[in-house]
Order: C-alpha cells, then sequence, then structure tokens
C-alpha cells in the first residue's frame, strides 16, 4: 500500500519513471507472497498505467488477467475495473461496439454491488461510446444517468466533464448555440484546467470545439450565446438540466 501511496504521488507530479520502477516493485512483492488479492490490485495499477503510455496490447492483457483472478476470487466489486480499462482501450482504438460491452458489463455489475464510482465512470463512457457510434438519443440517456450520480457523489470535475460531453451531444443535435453556452461555462470554471485520461485538459478540449463552433454559427448568435454562457453557473446548470430531461 505504500508503494501504491508513491506510483500515485508519482503520476501526478508527472514523475513517470519513478511509478514506472514503483509499480514494478509492487508487482514484485505480490508475486512473492503469492497474494492473489495483491496481485489483482497490482495488476489494476500496471494496466492503468500502460493505458496512459497508449500501449493498448499491454493495457488489454492485464487487465483480462486482472478479471479473471477476480471472478476467480469471487471479488464483484474488484472486477468492475478492469472491465472499465478494457472499455477504455477498446474505445481508444475505434473498437466502440467492443467498448460499449465492456462497459455495459460494468454497469450491470456495479449497479448490483451499489459501487457508484464504476457506475457513474461506465455511464460517462457509455455516453462517450454510444454518441461515437452515431447513438444520439441513447447517449444522451448515459450522459443524464452518469450526471444524475456524479451531482449526488460531488465529482466537481466530472460535473465540469459531462458539461463539455454535453456541448458535443449539443453540436450533434444541430444545437451548435447551447453548445457555446456550455463551453463558455465550462471554460470559466477552474476545474476546466484538469486532465482527463488519454483526453488532457478538459480546458483544452473546450477550446478546440469552441473555435470550431466559431467558425459555423453566424457572428451574432455566437456572440449573445457566449454572453448567456459567462451568466451560468455550475450548479444551476446541472440541476436544469437534470429538471428538465425528468420532465420531458
Amino acid at each position: 500500500m505504500a508503494h501504491y501511496s508513491l506510483a500515485l504521488n508519482a503520476f501526478f507530479l508527472n514523475r513517470y519513471a519513478e511509478q514506472y520502477q514503483t509499480i514494478h516493485e509492487m508487482l514484485r512483492i505480490a508475486n512473492k507472497t503469492g497474494d492473489k488479492w495483491q496481485i489483482t490490485f497490482v495488476l489494476f495499477a500496471v494496466s492503468m498505467y500502460t493505458l496512459i503510455w497508449e500501449d493498448f496490447s499491454e493495457a488489454r492483457r492485464h487487465a483480462q488477467y486482472n478479471l479473471d483472478l477476480n471472478e476467480e476470487l469471487g471479488d464483484v466489486i474488484g472486477s468492475t475495473l478492469p472491465l472499465l480499462v478494457l472499455g477504455y482501450a477498446a474505445y481508444a482504438e475505434g473498437e466502440y461496439e467492443e467498448a460499449r460491452g465492456y462497459y455495459l458489463r460494468c454497469l450491470k455489475i456495479s449497479e448490483k454491488a451499489g459501487f457508484h464510482y464504476a457506475m457513474q465512470t461506465s455511464t460517462k463512457y457509455l455516453c462517450k461510446t454510444t454518441l461515437s457510434m452515431g447513438k444520439i438519443t441513447e447517449a444522451e440517456d448515459y450522459l443524464i444517468r452518469s450526471l444524475t450520480i456524479t451531482k449526488e457523489i460531488g465529482f466537481i470535475r466530472d460535473n465540469v466533464n459531462l458539461l463539455f460531453e454535453l456541448a458535443r451531444l449539443r453540436v450533434a443535435q444541430e444545437i451548435p448555440e447551447q453548445a457555446v453556452e456550455l463551453l463558455t461555462l465550462v471554460l470559466q470554471h477552474p476545474a476546466s484546467q484538469q486532465i482527463r485520461l488519454l483526453e488532457g485538459r478538459i480546458g483544452d478540449s473546450a477550446e478546440a470545439l469552441l473555435a470550431k463552433l466559431k467558425d459555423e454559427v453566424p457572428q451574432e448568435a455566437y456572440a449573445k450565446a457566449l454572453e448567456r454562457g459567462r451568466k451560468l453557473e455550475l450548479d444551476g446548470v446541472v440541476a436544469d438540466v437534470l429538471e428538465k430531461k425528468s420532465q420531458a
């Protein structure tokens, strides 16, 4: 557990060589003790490390071994984590149907176990995956489910990130002015400077989409949408989105 703390802090400090060494020391210790729970714990760390470095085949290999061990041990909650990694890897490689399958398995298990983190994360990525597949209505349903859980458990960064995803959804629904409003709100929130797995800073993605919309939305409508967006507040927008969906 001490080595895990070192690895986690090394990641946030961008000391990746130290993170790599620490994770492999964890793996050496776990293999030496032969404790399968320790091995599954370390395998998740290894699979996430290889995922961050976009070595998707290795991430899949470690995650599948992790999943097999968790199922052997009967660790229901533990099995949700490698399913998320398998979904990440498949999504990153454009295998959307495969990714969707992993996330659905994760959601089903986490709902049964009451594991809110995995429920929130799987619905978030189901939104992204189904939107990439062109399933706009399904994507919105998953986004609302994820946003509901995110609001309940207080994940501020993910509230901001999900509003960015909602902006992408509004573009797909051909409501670009609403997307401009949401992106303006996202960019003025401090959490937009935070990084997401495999996707960089929220704010960088929001700026890129906003720049694209500036060329597509009529100038006057774009300026008015920016002004409306500057007056928005995160909690109010989240509550409004959820209320409108419940009344639909």
